[in-house]
C-alpha cells in the first residue's frame, strides 16, 4: 500500500498558514509516497470504474503494451499530490482551481514525490488567493505530472488564535 513516507510543509509552524504569511517564489509544500503496489492501483482504478487491463494485468501489459508492469491511473497519482496540498492549507483553506498535466506513468514498484511553490498572489487581502505549481516525480526522478492550482487561504484576521 502507498504509505506517506515524508511530509514537510513550508511555513507550517503548529498552524496552517495564513495569506499573509505566503510569499511568492515559497515553496509551500513538498512529500513522498512508498512504493506504489496492485493493491492501490486495483482500489482506485475499481472507484473509478476503470476495468483497463493495463492497471492489473502484468503479462497483458508486458506482452500487448510493451511495458514493464502495469499502470497506476493519472488520477490516483494527481489525488496524493492533491491530499499534500490541501493537508498543508488546513481546514479553512480551499482548492478553488486544479490542472493537472501527466506526463510520464507510474509503475509497480515506483515511489512518488510531490513539490509545489507559490507563483502568484492576490494583493487585495479581503480576496485572498495564491497561484501554485506543483509537480510530482518518481524514484528515478522522473517528472510524471504537472499541475497549477489557485488556492485560498484565510486572511491572518479570520484565522483562529487556538
Amino acid at each position: 500500500m502507498v504509505e506517506r513516507i515524508e511530509f514537510s510543509p513550508a511555513n507550517h509552524q503548529g498552524q496552517w498558514p495564513t495569506f499573509e504569511e505566503v510569499s511568492v517564489g515559497d515553496v509551500v509544500v513538498s512529500g513522498a509516497y512508498g512504493s506504489v503496489d496492485i493493491i492501490d492501483v486495483v482500489r482506485w482504478a475499481g472507484f473509478q470504474e476503470n476495468y483497463a487491463q493495463l492497471h492489473y494485468d502484468r503479462e497483458y501489459v508486458r506482452t500487448e503494451a510493451g511495458l514493464p508492469t502495469f499502470i497506476a491511473s493519472g488520477a490516483f497519482r494527481e489525488s496524493l499530490m492533491v491530499r499534500l496540498l490541501t493537508d498543508w492549507m488546513g481546514p479553512a483553506g480551499r482548492l478553488a482551481k486544479l490542472k493537472t498535466r501527466q506526463t510520464y506513468s507510474t509503475f509497480e514498484g515506483d515511489s512518488l514525490r510531490f513539490t509545489g511553490r507559490v507563483v502568484e498572489k492576490s494583493q487585495n487581502g479581503s480576496d485572498p488567493w495564491l497561484v501554485c505549481e506543483m509537480e510530482g516525480f518518481n524514484g528515478e526522478d522522473r517528472q510524471i505530472l504537472q499541475s497549477t492550482c489557485t488556492i485560498r487561504l484565510e486572511a491572518a484576521a479570520q484565522a483562529d488564535p487556538s
